[in-house]
Formats: structure tokens, sequence, C-alpha cells
């Protein structure tokens, strides 16, 4: 299965308050979004991540990837400062920009912020975003998605859960 989330921001105690997450403390949110990650993604799964992973020094990072089943994939967010470091890069399978992402008769455009316009945008692909975390889709785009843990019950969404809600909106409303 192919999941996708973003701005897990794990490690990052200011982001409770920024964004109002509901949780006491750093150790309770990354202790929630580890448990929501794993009750979801299996070892041999696929997960993208669309930026902002972690604010963790690199032995918190790495012990953060041990931890996080499934295969990793990272589209780099405008705070993915641990990434530069080669031991925590070489966790993830690999690390972009922006990547196009093809499966059965879709396109998904992945990138950290949200586009206004993207590839094959009018022959029905579907861009996932994150950065902004509890927003909408700028000028309500049907076919856009935000990923940010806000947005998803503070857990991976399933490439077919995106597919079955493009029309009923139920996922990165």
């Amino acid at each position: 299965m192919i999941y996708f989330i973003s701005d897990t921001h794990f490690y990052h105690e200011k982001i409770i308050e920024y964004v109002n997450r509901p949780f006491k403390d750093v150790e309770e949110m990354n202790n929630t979004l580890i448990d929501n990650w794993n009750k979801r993604v299996k070892h041999k799964d696929e997960v993208y991540i669309l930026g902002d992973f972690s604010f963790g020094n690199k032995e918190q990072t790495l012990d953060l990837l041990d931890k996080l089943n499934g295969r990793k994939y990272l589209i780099k967010g405008n705070h993915d400062k641990v990434i530069k470091d080669k031991e925590v890069a070489s966790r993830f399978e690999w690390i972009k920009d922006y990547h196009i992402l093809k499966y059965k008769k879709y396109k998904f455009v992945l990138f950290h912020y949200p586009l206004m316009v993207w590839d094959c945008q009018h022959y029905g692909a579907i861009h996932l975003y994150g950065h902004i975390h509890s927003g909408v889709a700028p000028l309500g785009q049907a076919r856009m998605f935000n990923m940010s843990v806000e947005k998803n019950n503070y857990e991976p969404v399933s490439i077919e859960e995106i597919i079955e809600s493009r029309d009923k909106r139920i996922v990165g409303r």
C-alpha cells in the first residue's frame, strides 16, 4: 500500500502552540504520531512524506526512522534541515524537491507547497501537498489534497482513500 503524510514536525515543541495541536507536550505528540503511523503502515508499505518531517537532531531522527514502519520517500520541506546529514538521508529511499507518482490510471504531483497549477492538471492529475497545515486548498481546487497531519487525524492517508475521496473531499479538507 502507498501512504502520504506531511508536516509531522517530530520534536518541534512550538508547533503544538503554533497550529493548536491537541497534545500536552512534544513527547505525547511524537508518540501519538508514531503510533498512528504504525497502526496504518506495514513494513513493506511505501510512505511519501511531503516535507517538514523532523526537528530532532541526528540521533533523535535516526531513532525515529527506526521506529516508523514502511519504506520512506521524502519530498523536502522548508524545515528539513537534519536530512543534510548523510546517515539520516540514507534512511530514505530517496529525497527530492518534487515528484510525479503514477499509480493505476492516476498521476499524483507531490510537492511540499500547494501549487496553483501542476503537470496534467487539466487531465485529472491530483496534487498532494503540505506546508499550510490546516489551511484549505487554494481557489477550492477539487483535485488538491492537503496531507498535513492536522487535516488527516494525525495519521498517514492511503492512496486508495485519496482516489475514493476525490469527489467526496473526505481527505485533506
